[in-house]
């Protein structure tokens, strides 16, 4: 994905001076959660509270963590992600959650925003991309993009 980028609102703020920002990452395959949980721990603007392979681990790992961003795959076994969200959103209103997974369509990205979701990215989106979603979606802005499809 050179020279693409994600299209998220307030893309062209800089983080300013503060602590990190507080990342759990949940994906149900062990090689995707460490390799993005490794290359995560490597920027200096975020840090990596955790990790969960399931939908039951997620939400038990944010109530326990209290991280900044939740970085959710849909499919995960126990709890779906878009569900795992809802339970989140609805005792966590502060915490945001974006959506990294292989699905697409309309209809997933609905049942995402419906859940809570504060962005959606779809799996194969650069490093970059996805650092840069992290840091928007904590602002409090939208991030909504596939990859391969700037908008």
């Amino acid at each position: 994905m050179v020279g693409s980028a994600v299209p998220c609102a307030g893309d062209g703020d800089k983080m300013e001076e503060q602590t990190k920002i507080r990342v759990l990452v949940c994906d149900d395959i062990p090689l995707i959660l460490d390799m993005i949980g490794r290359f995560l721990e490597e920027e200096p603007s975020i840090e990596v509270v955790g990790r969960a392979e399931d939908g039951v681990q997620a939400v038990a790992k944010t109530f326990d963590l209290d991280p900044d961003v939740v970085l959710m795959d849909i499919q995960m076994p126990r709890l779906n992600g878009v569900e795992a969200t809802r339970i989140i959103k609805e005792a966590r209103k502060n915490t945001k959650v974006l959506m990294l997974t292989a699905e697409t369509g309309r209809e997933v990205l609905g049942r995402c925003m419906d859940a809570g979701a504060s962005g959606y990215l779809v799996k194969g989106v650069s490093p970059r991309d996805l650092i840069r979603a992290i840091e928007v979606v904590y602002r409090g802005a939208p991030c909504l993009a596939a990859a391969g499809q700037p908008r």
